[in-house]
């Protein structure tokens, strides 16, 4: 059985994607049973760095999944990035159930459309403001013939929007004008801007109880699962 990869993307920094996958990750560890890795594949590696912070706490080491950092910078003269990031896929897809990858916030270079070449879903955290709206179309447009070439190869890329880090600003009217673009599909539910995901974030523990049914993570939690099964 192969992983289901999901990889967490957007070009504009601040929209909270690593946050977003953080707090997935740990709901679909305690919630599912299944085997979960986390490949930080940022350029910051702040969920790595998160992780050893709390191993150095020792904040609930018996059930964490497992995650494991990824550097883009070349190790030697004869070190290929791409080549290797390609080769930890081969070696893991296997070994768990999902894989969630952090992704670099940048649209330059070849990462991210090969992390993309071997996605099953990606999640594109979107907040409202009009700078973050037209970066996100912009990062939208590289997507088309990475699906067409997958689709070619007898492959399924699927894209979901999910508006983060949501507040009473009017610029989230706007927001339902990405739907469909590049065959994004914009999540029913969202994020609010709320102080809990900054402070309770944790590689350890799953931050809300999954039989608050109405709680909003758990409305956006069990619309991801009911669309990536």
């Amino acid at each position: 059985m192969s992983a289901t990869i999901i990889s967490f993307m957007n070009r504009k920094g601040g929209v909270g994607k690593s946050t977003l996958l953080l707090l997935t990750a740990s709901s679909l560890h305690h919630r599912t049973g299944k085997k979960v890795l986390v490949i930080d594949a940022d350029l910051q590696t702040s969920i790595l760095g998160l992780r050893e912070e709390e191993k150095e706490m020792e904040q609930g080491e018996s059930s964490f999944y497992e995650i494991v950092g990824f550097s883009w910078s070349k190790k030697n003269a004869s070190d290929i990035p791409l080549l290797r990031f390609h080769k930890l896929i081969q070696q893991i897809e296997n070994k768990y159930d999902y894989v969630l990858v952090d992704t670099p916030g940048k649209m330059e270079g070849e990462e991210v459309p090969l992390i993309m070449t071997v996605s099953d879903f990606i999640v594109v955290p979107i907040i409202a403001s009009s700078f973050d709206i037209q970066s996100t179309i912009d990062f939208l447009e590289i997507i088309p013939p990475i699906r067409e070439d997958k689709i070619k190869e007898g492959f399924e890329l699927k894209v979901f929007g999910v508006v983060n880090k949501k507040d009473r600003s009017l610029e989230h009217k706007h927001l339902e004008a990405l739907q469909g673009i590049a065959g994004m599909e914009l999540f029913d539910t969202h994020i609010s801007n709320l102080v809990r995901y900054k402070r309770d974030k944790s590689t350890f523990y799953d931050l809300v109880d999954p039989k608050e049914k109405e709680d909003e993570f758990n409305l956006y939690f069990n619309e991801l699962l009911g669309k990536i099964k």
